[in-house]
């Protein structure tokens, strides 16, 4: 059984009475406990998810597939496809009903039945990824504040990031906080004379208080909290020539402490709907932590090389989980141990597991970057194992770094065009915001006041519909700024009446009340939605950042 990971009660369903909207087949066996479980349950969709055209072939004998064909496309439907990774099958789930994935079935026959890559999908489908899928989707008031935040930060008309078109070339540190970092500084210091540095949120003090060059400052978090910090750093320290890279939706007067800044476009958030005009103004895999966007940057510029250094993600002991000079507090329960980059285990969180899983799958997609891990931490998956005082002797008679106007990425960030107010106002008028609220909200009160949908089958299935990413910019926006708030109310009703029973006078009251709850809340947040238009509209644009 899949288990999305959100339950507000920590309640656990059985499987008396259960209507999965899901059954997915990884490989069908005999064929003798499949019948059984399709008969026990019918579900309203079968998916035979296969790795293998033989772990279907195996039921000929006792299963005919025609039949239960037929009997399953008159109560619902009915998918089959060899798959190569069990990522697709969550994508092809998930892409048709997310509250549907919540207390889906899946059949896997004995391992000795079966080709063992059957095992692998089903490991990948059930892990933190698939939990995530609603856990990451936030909050309205989240993508409320993340426009406004965004509108504030381009009304100073900043550089906006375009990704390369061709491969910039260099080499690159991207720092993390981890312990390993402070281990590190002196070997840092020698290797900054070859390679550009980037610091990725709190350790920019770290490399400021020890002298260190920091060329470039990675900040995806708009908590005020890190305006704060960055300013503390730049209070004691300065800012040199560092350049900002940072999230539009980070704090707006980040800007205003350096000489130079450039802003990217987050592919979850409902800014770029809004705001952005190109697919290469998203800075993807950026998040959730700041090293992510540090190692999405390079990644992005086209570096040769890349070295991790204080990327940890986690510790070696629980006396000293951070580095000793990192600005703010982090309070991190590092309740797993994985195996570390030099060997033995290392503590770490499931934030910071998120984070290493990202890192690694930018790796995967930007496979030409060559990338090394000098940090005392995690092992991470794509970047080879290095000690950093032997990348230093590597270097030790390679040239120093040309003045960076003169380079590559010099010569891009100079020509990256600044944001402006008529942008702006072509892009605002393009989306239309207050007719695609209105239609939105509009089509989610036909389903949820409609008998005709039904919480097992088709409700759920429209709301996923309805709130798809997929399509133009301008239906983009009330999705991106809903799609948190209705799929979790979706999901936590739709478990509710899986943990009720069908049929039973509780659950139709239950029904009826959950429409009725939100039907009330669309018209509140239709009007939250219009007075958000209102106040971006009315937001000055400041004067251009001198750079």
């Amino acid at each position: 059984m899949i288990d999305v990971g959100f339950d507000p009660d920590n309640q656990i369903t059985n499987l008396k009475g259960l209507r999965p909207y899901f059954l997915v087949v990884f490989a069908t066996g005999d064929g003798d406990i499949l019948r059984k479980i399709i008969n026990t349950f019918q579900p309203h969709h079968i998916v035979l998810a296969l790795s293998d055209w033989h772990d279907f072939a195996t039921s000929f004998w006792d299963l005919d597939w025609g039949e239960i064909h037929k009997q399953q496309i008159s109560r619902g439907k009915f998918s089959i496809c060899r798959y190569d990774d069990g990522k697709q099958i969550l994508a092809f789930l998930a892409g048709e009903c997310l509250a549907g994935l919540d207390h889906a079935l899946c059949y896997l026959p004995p391992e000795s039945s079966c080709n063992p890559k059957a095992y692998e999908f089903h490991k990948q489908i059930t892990q933190a990824s698939l939990n995530n899928a609603i856990s990451y989707l936030g909050y309205t008031i989240d993508e409320i504040n993340m426009v406004w935040n965004t509108w504030k930060t381009l009304s100073h008309q900043p550089k906006i990031y375009s990704k390369p078109q061709r491969a910039l070339g260099g080499r690159m540190v991207v720092c993390g906080s981890g312990p390993s970092l402070d281990e590190n500084i002196e070997h840092l210091r020698d290797l900054s004379r070859t390679h550009l540095i980037t610091a990725c949120g709190s350790n920019f003090r770290t490399l400021k208080a020890n002298g260190i060059r920091v060329d470039f400052l990675a900040l995806v978090e708009r908590a005020d909290e890190v305006l704060s910090d960055v300013k503390q750093v730049v209070q004691e320290s300065g800012a040199g020539e560092t350049r900002l890279v940072m999230s539009t939706t980070c704090h707006h007067e980040l800007q205003t402490m350096f000489g130079e800044a450039m802003v990217y476009f987050r592919p979850a958030l409902t800014p770029l709907a809004l705001f952005s005009n190109r697919p290469d103004e998203i800075l993807n895999f950026e998040g959730p932590e700041s090293i992510n966007a540090g190692v999405a940057i390079a990644s992005a510029f086209g570096m040769d090389e890349l070295v991790l250094v204080g990327v940890d993600l986690g510790a070696r002991s629980l006396d000293k989980v951070r580095s000793a000079d990192a600005v703010g507090c982090v309070v991190r329960d590092l309740e797993f141990e994985e195996v570390g980059n030099f060997g033995a285990k290392v503590f770490t969180s499931r934030l910071l597991r998120d984070a290493r899983t990202t890192v690694e799958t930018c790796l995967i997609h930007f496979s030409e970057l060559k990338a090394f891990n000098a940090s005392d931490g995690v092992q991470i998956k794509g970047a080879e194992t290095c000690v950093l005082s032997d990348r230093v002797a590597a270097f030790k008679n390679q040239p120093s770094l040309q003045d960076f106007d003169s380079t590559a990425l010099g010569n891009w960030w100079i020509s990256s065009p600044r944001y402006t107010p008529e942008r702006f106002k072509a892009s605002w008028q393009s989306r239309r915001p207050r007719a695609e609220i209105h239609s939105m909200i509009s089509a989610l009160g036909k389903v949820f006041s409609s008998s005709d949908y039904s919480w097992e089958t088709n409700l759920i299935f429209q709301v996923t519909q309805l709130l798809d990413l997929s399509g133009p910019p301008h239906i983009q926006f009330p999705r991106r700024m809903l799609r948190s708030t209705i799929h979790k109310l979706v999901v936590a009703v739709h478990r509710q009446l899986l943990i009720m029973g069908p049929g039973s006078q509780e659950a139709h009251d239950f029904d009826l009340a959950a429409r009725e709850i939100l039907l009330d809340l669309l018209p509140v947040l239709e009007l939250e939605l219009y007075a958000l238009c209102d106040a971006v509209e009315a937001l000055p644009v400041l004067a251009t950042c001198d750079n």
